[in-house]
């Protein structure tokens, strides 16, 4: 479904209880069935893990498009790059 927040509030705004979990692939009926049947919770996918990038995107945009690669540089120069500034 198309959301109505701005793609910020989507990604970084808190609202009730969630929880994100993997699941292989081979395993998601079983695991459908058991949040259905077990949990009684309503549950959305989010999407696939793997390959060489983090896409976020809604129905209709294109949230994020970073490689892993790029992410892990951000990420292992922060504070080397914060304390240059």
């Amino acid at each position: 479904p198309t959301s109505t927040l701005r793609w910020d509030e989507l990604l970084f705004s808190e609202g009730g209880a969630r929880i994100v979990v993997s699941v292989a692939a081979a395993q998601i009926a079983d695991w459908e069935r058991y949040v259905s049947e077990q949990l009684a919770l309503s549950w959305q996918l989010l999407g696939t893990v793997g390959g060489s990038e983090l896409a976020l995107r809604t129905a209709d945009q294109q949230l994020i498009q970073l490689s892993l690669t790029q992410i892990a540089e951000t990420w292992r120069y922060a504070i080397e790059r914060a304390l240059a500034d």
